[in-house]
């Protein structure tokens, strides 16, 4: 089913559009004179503070929290619990010595087992970054009835296709201890941004290409039910001549790697069968071209994809402007109801007021991008 949505505010007017490229332009858009914005700045870096005070999260604001738990944001819980988490958890080890961990978040109510289950991925380009960065989403989700999972994965000089054998090694933890964490194998997402929504996008995209499955944990399926890529590189070959692409890729766009180009662009495994996905990149990103998501959207439209994607006027990479439109909490609002819509989490949990929510007092960490 299509689902496709671009989102604009002119005038305090919301306006739709569907002005894509059109399809002589897919897959060729000339960015010659693109020039990389030279300030990175991750929009999933989280401030850790006291629990006790007040919440900065990346997906959820904390206006919509207390909105939450007041009960008067219809279509979404309304009701919190608290939050049980175990940290550095081993989900894939290689024969190069390689060993990559993740960080489990769940409900501590275990009456609703089992649960849907999300997958964060860092941004950072590909060579940097934590998964630290997305605990306290983690947390958010947790309190909501999810399992979230932020997971590490290995980064440059390491070349592709190994950061999505990673991230397909995840998904495929999660299905072999599915009984352990209380897990629903058959609802499991992923989100991401940047370097972060490339890889949750090619993880809705790619699901039984055997070329980038990867070895660890063989005897599960790594596909996922949706998925939520924030400022995405839907394809990797028009941007081959951006220094993050090639370092990220072994080289630039070459006969030798040209298979690699396409298996690492989402675009390229584009099915009308694929999983739903919520697109999310602002107008005005000068680190990932907007054009390229629009291609992708564009090309989603053709083939009758399920892709609703949401256009931000004006904003850029970290998506954070003050006058950006759709605004931030909007976008962030329709993520959560994204996820509540495919993963169908419990309706209720035991209500507790945002101030006493959480269990832990886990060390803080900033993403560095």
């Amino acid at each position: 089913m299509l689902n496709i949505t671009v989102i604009g505010m002119r005038s305090g007017v919301r306006t739709r559009t569907s002005a894509f490229p059109p399809r002589e332009q897919l897959l060729k858009i000339d960015l010659t004179d693109y020039v990389p914005h030279r300030k990175e700045v991750n929009p999933s870096i989280i401030r850790e503070t006291e629990m006790k005070t007040t919440f900065r999260i990346a997906l959820i604001p904390a206006v919509y929290v207390l909105l939450l738990c007041a009960g008067l944001a219809g279509g979404v819980h309304a009701e919190l619990t608290r939050y049980e988490y175990e940290q550095n958890i081993t989900y894939a080890e290689y024969d190069d010595g390689a060993k990559l961990q993740l960080d489990l978040y769940r409900p501590e109510n275990r009456e609703h087992d089992p649960l849907p289950a999300i997958v964060f991925i860092h941004g950072g380009g590909w060579r940097r970054g934590s998964r630290d960065g997305y605990r306290d989403d983690c947390r958010e989700f947790a309190r909501r009835g999810y399992v979230a999972v932020t997971i590490s994965y290995r980064l440059v000089p390491e070349t592709f296709p190994k950061a999505i054998y990673d991230c397909k090694a995840a998904v495929r933890w999660l299905r072999a201890n599915s009984e352990k964490w209380g897990i629903d194998p058959d609802r499991i997402g992923a989100t991401g941004s940047s370097a972060g929504g490339h890889l949750s996008a090619l993880l809705a995209t790619s699901g039984g290409c055997e070329e980038i499955e990867g070895s660890a944990n063989p005897d599960f399926d790594s596909s996922i039910q949706c998925a939520a890529p924030y400022c995405p590189v839907m394809d990797m070959r028009p941007a081959s001549f951006a220094p993050l692409v090639t370092n990220f890729m072994g080289g630039g766009l070459t006969d030798a790697l040209k298979e690699n180009y396409e298996l690492a662009s989402p675009v390229f495994h584009l099915d009308k069968d694929d999983p739903p996905m919520l697109v999310i990149h602002g107008t005005v990103d000068m680190t990932v071209p907007v054009a390229l998501t629009r291609s992708f959207v564009s090309r989603a439209e053709e083939i009758g994809a399920n892709v609703r994607y949401i256009e931000a006027v004006g904003g850029e990479h970290s998506l954070n402007q003050a006058n950006m439109s759709p605004s931030r909490a909007f976008i962030d609002e329709e993520v959560v109801k994204f996820f509540q819509e495919h993963l169908n989490p419990p309706e209720f949990f035991s209500p507790r007021p945002v101030e006493e929510a959480g269990s832990g007092n886990e060390p803080g960490a900033e993403s560095d991008f």
